[in-house]
């Protein structure tokens, strides 16, 4: 049961006790005395009177001396009474000002307790709604917070792999002018110290800095005076070290540290899954990177017919310019246009080739502002001779006012170049020639690409699991394709469905958020 804290000013049970105890004791030494004795005891002859007068007045039995100023002899017991209501007046005054103390102290205490619980509270909902590879603004911010609760100049948080000897600074709140959120010399040899300790998930309390690194070792750290280091660990394992600099030397109480590795806790778990999501992305760029290489060997054929066009024409105006500049009077004039065409036929090809190569090598994801009509304009070029020797031929409808979307144009050309193959699939085995639309529109406030195919549709069993990594229904296929499509444009805001069309076939949906500061893509001219 919590204990009821009395209001400033009143005094506690046992002061009042410690009161009542006093006054008994006071009663037990004041004299009882017949009526008038007192007056006449305490009565001091006058100057002038004789002895015999005050022997003479005093009653029988009294001894003549008393009026003479035996003080001490007849006001022992007032004497004594007074001096001990003072030692209990000056107890009590002492033990209502250390009740104060206390009680100033415990609601200090429980006003840090509250501070530090919001502070967990705080911390949590931050990481609770931060995606995890977009964890280091809570990060500082969460530093900040701790360093202004607790009234640290220096908070850090490091990343710590057991066979990495030097732990990786991930981010840094600094309270101090001139210093600057980067690691310090200090840091490296506290970390190198206190390491079999923190490996064995012990903090580390350095109350004073001086007794541990030499003041050389100290520069570029600021005004540090004592330290903490409190071990991250996850399952057991410590990720990483929460270190917490203050200008005095600090007591950090156990209520305290356990609210500090609670937030460690909150922390260090944020940290691993931002690892596990670079993991992530590593391997999906390189799922990534195999689904691109197998779409252009699947696009191979139509690769070869766009390249070989532009090289024959180059071919053909080579012959003709030659054949021209054998003449006794060459016209120079149709040599000249001549040249003019093969340096855009050459350029046309080198544009393919150089699109193959951004798609196939690994590069650095890189969202900007793109033209959904551009990107749909050179699918339909990349596809279009495979999709006619395979009996199927690409309609292409552009929209009007689509607008830009923010998005890696790669990444888009990958998704729609695997819709538009995977259409083409769909019909390979039928009779007849069938198209396979590729549509463009503005919807929603984004813009909406539709990949339509008039093949067998899919099947009701099949199609919650079509967006399943490794799950296909080809012989040959992987089963990344759509996996990586739906990553893909989920990164970005977007979303991707499947659906069965209307009659026969399928139809294939992407949504993109439009781009916030550009106007609409017109597409090619």
């Amino acid at each position: 049961m919590p204990r009821r804290l009395l209001p400033s000013g009143t005094a506690s049970p046992a002061g009042v006790g410690l009161v009542l105890a006093a006054l008994a004791f006071l009663a037990t030494l004041i004299p009882v005395m017949p009526g008038g004795m007192s007056q006449r005891l305490l009565a001091v002859p006058s100057p002038g009177g004789s002895r015999e007068a005050t022997s003479h007045s005093a009653p029988s039995g009294t001894q003549a001396g008393i009026g003479q100023g035996r003080l001490w002899d007849s006001h022992r017991q007032w004497i004594l009474a007074g001096g001990t209501v003072l030692v209990l007046q000056s107890i009590l005054i002492g033990g209502l000002l250390s009740e104060r103390w206390r009680r100033r102290r415990s609601q200090d205490e429980l006003a840090q307790r509250l501070r530090m619980q919001a502070l967990v509270a705080t911390i949590s909902s931050s990481f609770a709604g931060a995606s995890p590879d977009r964890v280091e603004a809570p990060m500082l911010a969460s530093l900040e917070e701790i360093g202004r609760v607790l009234g640290t100049n220096d908070c850090a948080l490091w990343a710590w792999q057991t066979p990495d000897p030097a732990p990786r600074l991930l981010c840094r709140w600094v309270n101090e002018p001139g210093a600057l959120p980067v690691p310090t010399v200090l840091d490296q040899v506290l970390l190198t110290w206190a390491r079999p300790r923190l490996e064995r998930g012990k903090e580390v309390h350095v109350s004073d800095i001086s007794e541990v690194v030499a003041p050389e070792r100290r520069h570029g750290a600021g005004h540090v005076v004592s330290m903490l280091l409190l071990p991250l660990r996850v399952d057991g394992r410590v990720v990483g070290v929460l270190t917490l600099a203050h200008p005095r030397s600090q007591d950090w109480t156990r209520q305290v540290i356990g609210d500090l590795r609670t937030i460690g806790g909150i922390v260090a778990t944020a940290v691993v899954r931002a690892r596990a999501a670079a993991s992530s992305r590593a391997q999906l760029e390189t799922l990534a990177q195999v689904d691109r290489i197998a779409g252009l060997g699947e696009a191979a054929a139509s690769i070869a017919h766009e390249l070989s066009q532009p090289l024959a024409a180059i071919l053909s105006n080579a012959e003709v310019a030659h054949h021209l500049l054998g003449r006794p009077d060459p016209p120079l004039h149709e040599v000249r246009d001549i040249l003019a065409d093969v340096l855009a036929d050459d350029e046309r090809a080198g544009g393919i080739i150089r699109n193959m190569r951004t798609t196939l090598r690994k590069h650095r994801v890189e969202a900007m502002p793109v033209h959904v009509n551009v990107v749909a304009t050179e699918i339909r070029r990349l596809v279009a001779h495979d999709a006619r020797m395979r009996r199927a031929n690409i309609e292409l409808h552009l929209g009007q006012g689509v607008p830009l979307v923010h998005i890696d144009e790669t990444q888009l050309k990958q998704v729609l170049l695997n819709l538009v193959v995977n259409a083409v699939d769909a019909m390979g085995h039928l009779p007849v020639r069938q198209p396979v639309q590729l549509r463009t529109a503005a919807r929603d406030g984004g813009a909406l690409v539709e990949v339509r195919d008039f093949g067998p549709g899919i099947p009701p069993d099949v199609l919650p699991r079509l967006f399943d990594p490794f799950f296909t229904t080809k012989p040959d296929g992987l089963g990344v394709g759509l996996a990586i499509s739906r990553s893909i444009i989920e990164a970005v805001g977007g979303r991707i469905s499947a659906a069965p069309a209307e009659g026969v076939g399928a139809v294939f949906r992407v949504w993109l958020p439009a781009h916030a500061d550009v106007g609409t893509a017109r597409g090619p001219a």
